[in-house]
């Protein structure tokens, strides 16, 4: 188990300076499609947000320069693992 944790840990740690490298960051506590599945069936209504409030931070988010850039720190990613 702690060779395995220890492997996992490693990964985590070459997944986080790849994305430092690229200039993202590692979100902790994310929530899972399970969760969010869970909370849908409970009756919770999960929405997205409306883009009537969308501020020019969340406009250069969905730009399509921060789109590839998000694309390539995937691609990193997934090369890492």
């Amino acid at each position: 188990m702690n060779e395995r944790m220890s492997d996992f840990e490693a990964r985590l740690e070459r997944i986080e300076i790849k994305m430092s490298e690229l200039g993202g960051t590692i979100t902790h506590g994310v929530t899972t499609t399970q969760e969010l599945q869970a909370s849908e069936s409970e009756g919770d209504k999960v929405e997205a947000p409306s883009n009537a409030h969308k501020s020019s931070e969340d406009e250069e988010m969905d730009s399509p320069a921060m789109r590839k850039r998000q694309h390539s720190m995937l691609r990193a990613m997934r090369g890492l693992s």
